[in-house]
């Protein structure tokens, strides 16, 4: 007759933690960042509860939004700059080693190429050393390398990273910072 839904110990008996529905049922949950535990209990018509299911749920908070591959922002144009602070960013599970070293954080970009030509990243105004990576594909755990560069090559050494890159009209290309 009723789910009960309690999230991280915070549980009324009233009816605004139930959850609606008949043979499926839905509530909106505000989780915080973090781990959220997460306990469902059905209420059967004569009033017994049964005990209940426990999981876990982690929120994370994107800072950078592109942190993940899923939320790779767009590189729109023919020139442009961008700029993005990624120290809160991370490396996420199945991503790959860039320009075979596994760094300690990524955010992504992707550029769909207006017409064939050469695509021309660099991270020259970067303070701290830097790898650069461009690919094709839709999972970061299957992603195909098309190129990659550590260390520009410049006169006292390099921190920052150049590509130039063949790329052809319509095709996708995942960037990896």
């Amino acid at each position: 007759s009723q789910v009960l839904v309690r999230l991280n110990n915070n549980l009324s008996s009233s009816l605004s933690t139930a959850a609606s529905g008949t043979n499926n049922w839905t509530i909106p949950l505000f989780l915080v960042p973090g781990t959220n535990v997460v306990q469902v209990s059905g209420v059967d018509f004569s009033g017994n509860i049964s005990v209940p299911l426990t999981f876990q749920v982690t929120y994370r908070v994107f800072d950078p939004f592109n942190d993940v591959l899923a939320n790779a922002l767009e590189l729109p144009g023919a020139f442009g700059t961008v700029t993005t602070n990624s120290s809160n960013a991370t490396i996420e599970p199945g991503e790959p080693t860039h320009a075979g070293k596994q760094g300690g954080k990524s955010v992504w970009y992707f550029f769909t190429a207006p017409a064939d030509g050469q695509l021309f990243l660099t991270t020259t105004n970067s303070t701290f050393d830097t790898l650069l990576a461009i690919y094709t594909g839709t999972r970061v755990d299957r992603l195909s390398l098309i190129s990659s560069n550590d260390d520009a090559p410049v006169v006292g050494g390099a921190i920052h990273s150049d590509l130039l890159q063949a790329v052809r009209a319509g095709e996708r290309y995942l960037i990896a910072v």
